[in-house]
């Protein structure tokens, strides 16, 4: 996993990291993978990402959703960055 799902896709060439990772987190949202999400929403922050372009993100996605929306907003809420 650690080799082929974070070292091979995550270092791939052509998409920036923050992109890579905020589409990750779009699809995960979709889908209601809560502890991926997790991850993923800590990944994004970690590469850069504002919390404001994640929220961004998952606003976008809203209601379609379903119940992986506010989920991802429940995360959110506790990775608030703290400044």
């Amino acid at each position: 996993m650690i080799l082929e799902g974070y070292g091979k896709v995550l270092s791939r060439e052509n998409l920036p990291l923050i992109t890579r990772e905020l589409s990750i987190v779009a699809f995960l949202t979709m889908e209601n993978r809560v502890r991926q999400l997790h991850s993923h929403i800590l990944g994004a922050l970690n590469v850069g990402a504002s919390e404001a372009l994640v929220k961004s993100v998952v606003d976008d996605l809203g209601s379609s959703a379903g119940d992986g929306y506010n989920s991802a907003l429940q995360i959110l809420d506790k990775v608030k960055v703290k400044a």
